[in-house]
């Protein structure tokens, strides 16, 4: 599966982001997702929507992994 990334850096070890951009947002060819730190814990969310991260979480996209 080859992974497009919209913003962000990728180093040997793997993707990072810089101090000042909360989320990653990336897509798999046919989806898009986003990670990052929301209220204190790592965060995974799928959008399901056109509108997509623009939106309102369960309505427009999806936590569907998250760890503090």
């Amino acid at each position: 599966m080859d992974v497009t990334v919209q913003f962000g850096k990728i180093h040997r070890w793997g993707l990072y982001e810089p101090s000042d951009i909360q989320y990653i947002y990336y897509d798999d060819g046919t989806e898009y997702w986003r990670k990052g730190v929301r209220g204190g814990a790592y965060v995974i969310d799928h959008a399901l929507t056109l509108g997509g991260f623009e939106g309102d979480e369960n309505i427009n996209w999806e936590n569907v992994w998250s760890i503090e």
